[in-house]
């Protein structure tokens, strides 16, 4: 009879916690009269869930809604619609917690926080964590300064690397503890340039960067943190201008991958990738990536920079080329509505490559340079071409056009990328090559001459 009465009690909690939502009383009586929002942050959004006016007394109730109840995650409490603004950001801890200031510019020394310690947690760890980064670069700038005879070199070496270990201890302590502070506090760093470890040397520093967003870093706590969108967009611009290796950035995103479990939130890291790769023009990371995105059942819907791991995609079945209101670089009206992607179609050749491409891209001119230079051997493996032009204006086409030696399939409806085929194919950027054997299957995608290796 005991437990059958604990599991009814434990029963009307939850639902009393689940009807009441989650708590947070407020008492800032300088503000009185203002209009406030309250934001959390959800993957890339930051959604208002709240908004009111604070009553004469200063006293009032953020109730978060049972939706997002209870939230653990960062906030911003905003003062709205005044020339001043104010307001604060704060660590919500998953409970009911109070917190009050009467001055009228808060600031930690001012703000009383009651049944919430992160906020004060998080000042102390990263004035701890500054301290030694600051002993550490004053060790180095000392290092630059003096030579390796001197005396105090070795004094300020041998500090520097004390400083070194300091730093990495403390970051192992974070990383042990399971608390959304601890877990926060690498967050905000990578922004900065700064991972778990101090390194000299850039390359060191940016390549430990992106193992530990890969490996380390909570996923789960980064949802919640504000900075969804600076970490993914570190990740992605470290390895396209840093790193540049496309094995690499394969390998670490199946790793993220298996990482982040809640469909939601993978489907929001993976449209961020997409969104940076389609940015960069990285089609051939996008074709890497395509098939662990598509295998993984976690994304339902993809519309928006989605879209490029099902349009196109290596492995896929080639759309039909859409000619119709095309012209073509001889300067004639198409007379095919639509040029199909197999055998049938092109019986004397073995495969085509399909050729994005826009006349006034420098990239797009040297590639085009060098597939004019080389189409002879290129016809003789049995590859047709044919181009896709972006070009909006009828003369600039017809100019460039004119000089390709596979003019006639070349095709121009003066829509730049909102044109069908651009659509069709996912391509947001130019060039972009499409290899497409005679049976109608994409055998290869990318952006460079390289791509025409692959086809001895």
């Amino acid at each position: 009879m005991m437990n059958g009465k604990i599991k009814i009690m434990l029963m009307l909690f939850l639902t009393s916690f689940s009807l009441k939502g989650q708590n947070i009383e407020m008492y800032f009586p300088y503000f009185s009269g203002k209009n406030y929002q309250l934001v959390i942050f959800q993957g890339a959004q930051q959604k208002e869930i709240l908004k009111g006016t604070i009553p004469r007394d200063g006293k009032f109730t953020l109730n978060i809604p049972k939706e997002y109840a209870p939230y653990t995650g960062m906030s911003r409490w905003l003062i709205t619609g005044t020339k001043e603004g104010g307001g604060l950001d704060m660590f919500i801890p998953g409970k009911d917690f109070s917190v009050e200031c009467e001055a009228a510019v808060p600031n930690e020394q001012n703000i009383i926080y009651k049944g919430n310690t992160g906020d004060k947690d998080l000042n102390d760890l990263y004035r701890a964590q500054n301290n030694i980064i600051r002993r550490y670069e004053i060790m180095q700038q000392a290092i630059k300064l003096y030579s390796q005879s001197d005396k105090n070199y070795n004094v300020f070496k041998e500090e520097a690397e004390k400083q070194q270990k300091a730093y990495e201890s403390f970051q192992n302590s974070l990383k042990e503890k399971s608390d959304y502070i601890s877990h926060f506090v690498p967050i905000l760093n990578l922004p900065d340039g700064k991972g778990t470890r101090l390194f000299e040397k850039e390359q060191d520093r940016v390549d430990h960067i992106a193992r530990y967003i890969a490996e380390d870093l909570d996923w789960e706590v980064l949802y919640t943190s504000g900075y969804w969108n600076r970490i993914v967009d570190t990740w992605v611009s470290i390895h396209l201008q840093l790193l540049k290796d496309k094995e690499r950035f394969t390998r670490e995103f199946r790793k993220i991958s298996s990482r982040i479990s809640i469909p939601k939130n993978y489907t929001e890291f993976v449209e961020r990738v997409a969104y940076n790769l389609n940015l960069y023009g990285e089609d051939e990371y996008i074709g890497a990536i395509a098939p662990l995105v598509s295998s993984s059942d976690k994304i339902t819907n993809y519309k928006g920079p989605l879209a490029v791991f099902i349009k196109g995609v290596i492995g896929s079945k080639a759309p039909d080329l859409v000619l119709s209101g095309y012209v073509t670089g001889a300067g004639e009206v198409s007379k095919a509505s639509r040029l199909k992607m197999d055998k049938q179609t092109s019986p004397m050749f073995d495969s085509s490559l399909i050729v994005f491409y826009q006349s006034d891209c420098k990239n797009c001119t040297d590639f085009l340079q060098q597939l004019s230079e080389h189409y002879a051997d290129i016809r003789e493996k049995g590859i047709r071409v044919i181009a896709i032009s972006a070009d909006r204006d009828s003369e600039v086409f017809k100019s460039k056009a004119q000089s390709f030696p596979w003019k006639d399939n070349t095709y121009c409806n003066y829509k730049g990328v909102e044109g069908d085929n651009f659509q069709n194919y996912g391509v947001s950027g130019a060039p972009t090559l499409v290899w497409v054997d005679n049976n109608g299957k994409i055998l290869s995608r990318g952006s460079s001459f390289s791509l025409l290796n692959n086809t001895n």
